[in-house]
């Protein structure tokens, strides 16, 4: 399996690479991710900016760069909010000993002529466990958008579960097209297959909802900004619907390994999709 997978750090680097880049020559004449469906009322053009779920690819930029509120709002008010206060409570400890110096004097250690007749702070660190994730959110041209932010949203929300647990997760977005369709998904791989990995949120950080949205639950980030990509990497086997969209799997799994993610915890928008919010999180901790 031929591939060509770009890796970056943050969304900024993602839109830098995707505005500097060139159109290749077999997408010149037509490029998806660039079509303008502001105006227009006939039943095709309303289908279509319903399916992309932006009007213009700047419209998909500003919301990729400085996040979607009313996709941040709706994840909120299905109570990630609560998930989100309790991660931001986990600090790190402290606990008081004795010392040469400190804030109040040990009279037992001073009367024994200790050396250490201090009491101070010192802080513990709290270890957590930390699992990356990559989320395949590749679908199929047939997929609606309302099914799209649907699936995903409760892929946001688990995430956060997950954290509120007390475990910090390094989060992927992937986005992955082939230019066939193997036999099974599961044990084949296709001939080719173009795509990025994108980080959303690292270990480190604090959950940020408005961030995490657009990337992961938004379908122009597959139908504008992939699309973009295909534009940009692939090339003329990929201009009949720009592909299949990689479902899960061997090439998956070898596509992540590419981008140095080993101990990486795959899962996909088809193995998600339908499933309630529990059983996502018994898929990925058993992977």
């Amino acid at each position: 399996m031929e591939t060509v997978i770009k890796k970056f750090n943050t969304l900024h680097e993602y839109n830098q690479y995707l505005e500097r880049g060139e159109t290749l020559e077999c997408f010149k004449y037509y490029a998806s991710s660039q079509r303008d469906l502001t105006s227009g009322t006939d039943r095709y053009t309303t289908k279509r900016r319903k399916w992309v779920g932006t009007n213009t690819y700047d419209e998909a930029t500003d919301l990729m760069l400085h996040g979607d509120r009313s996709l941040a709002k709706k994840v909120e008010n299905a109570g990630v909010a609560t998930a989100r206060v309790k991660v931001n409570a986990a600090r790190p400890r402290a606990k008081v000993v004795r010392s040469m110096g400190g804030f109040m004097p040990n009279i037992p250690a001073y009367l024994s002529n200790s050396k250490k007749q201090m009491w101070r702070m010192q802080k513990q660190e709290v270890k957590q466990r930390v699992m990356t994730i990559v989320y395949n959110a590749s679908v199929y041209a047939g997929t609606e958008a309302d099914e799209v932010i649907e699936t995903s949203s409760k892929l946001v929300q688990t995430v956060m579960k997950i954290e509120a647990s007390g475990t910090r997760v390094n989060l992927y977005c992937a986005n992955l097209t082939a230019t066939n369709i193997p036999r099974n998904w599961r044990t084949d791989t296709p001939r080719k297959v173009v795509g990025t990995l994108v980080k959303i949120k690292d270990s480190g950080q604090y959950l940020d909802v408005l961030k995490m949205c657009y990337p992961l639950i938004h379908p122009s980030m597959h139908r504008r900004q992939h699309f973009r990509m295909l534009e940009l990497d692939s090339d003329k086997d990929f201009t009949y619907c720009y592909g299949y969209p990689v479902q899960y799997g061997k090439a998956v799994d070898e596509a992540v390994q590419e981008c140095g993610l080993r101990n990486a915890t795959v899962v996909s928008f088809y193995e998600i999709n339908g499933k309630s919010q529990d059983e996502i999180i018994n898929l990925i901790t058993k992977k």
